[in-house]
């Protein structure tokens, strides 16, 4: 009974944890979208500043809008952390992966009798003190993930797991 407990076990943070990597994949490439928009438009206000006042010569005041908020958007920019979160996120993404792999190789070594309960339940408690620490952010990150993002990072964990495990969750 004990060994279908750790079983259990391993099934529980195999799914938390692949839940986790979809939630930080799907926040990085949110934040990489807006990285990618506010440089377009950064670019395309920049280069096009001069020019854009002989072709738009009746929406001058429009223009200068546009101009004035790049402007802006470059001043506050060193206070838009996107940089910063993709960077974190990508490096708490890829160690959360190694983690779900080592989940995966204990899930499978203990359910095939190569680990026995004892070297099972000491890999378990290993990987989750390190998945706890992974899944921790310092409060000086200000982070939060949306109801979208959890929603989606939801929906792609419970596809994952029926067409890869047949588990439903």
């Amino acid at each position: 009974m004990q060994g279908d407990k750790i079983l259990s076990e391993i099934k529980t943070e195999l799914v938390d944890c692949k839940y986790h990597s979809f939630l930080l994949g799907n926040r990085i490439r949110n934040f990489q979208k807006w990285e990618n928009r506010i440089n377009i438009f950064l670019a395309i206000m920049s280069s096009g500043g001069i020019a854009a006042w002989a072709i738009w010569e009746n929406y001058a005041f429009v223009w200068a809008c546009l101009i004035a908020l790049s402007q802006l958007l470059n001043t506050i920019r060193p206070y838009i952390p996107l940089g910063k979160y993709i960077h974190k996120l990508n490096s708490k993404c890829y160690r959360q992966e190694n983690l779900f792999l080592e989940l995966d190789f204990l899930y499978a070594d203990y359910n095939d009798g190569t680990l026995n309960k004892v070297q099972a339940k000491a890999s378990l408690r290993n990987i989750k003190k390190h998945l706890n620490e992974n899944e921790f952010f310092d409060d000086d990150d200000d982070f939060n993930f949306s109801s979208k993002d959890i929603e989606q990072a939801t929906k792609q964990n419970r596809d994952f797991f029926k067409s890869k495990y047949s588990i439903n969750i």
